[in-house]
């Protein structure tokens, strides 16, 4: 049995694309991208919605054992935080 991800509108419960199986996505980047690891899970991709094409990659090298993330957005942090975020 195949396990596919679907992300959702949240608003109106459309399937805005469907995964195929391992492309799990770890979480929202904006509001039209989400971030997935890659299939050996050595970097996280974000990916758009609506075209499925991978916008930006984020090295995991050196960082062992990455099994999940957590997403959020920097919006009204301050200092050094503000600067790391997006």
């Amino acid at each position: 049995m195949s396990w596919h991800a679907r992300v959702l509108d949240v608003t109106s419960g459309e399937v805005l694309v469907v995964l195929s199986p391992g492309e799990r996505p770890a979480g929202w980047y904006d509001d039209t991208s989400f971030v997935r690891f890659d299939q050996y899970r050595t970097r996280l991709e974000v990916v758009d919605v609506a075209s499925k094409t991978v916008v930006k990659q984020i090295d995991l090298a050196g960082v062992p054992g990455v099994r999940s993330v957590q997403i959020g957005s920097a919006a009204h942090l301050t200092g050094a935080a503000a600067t790391r975020g997006f």
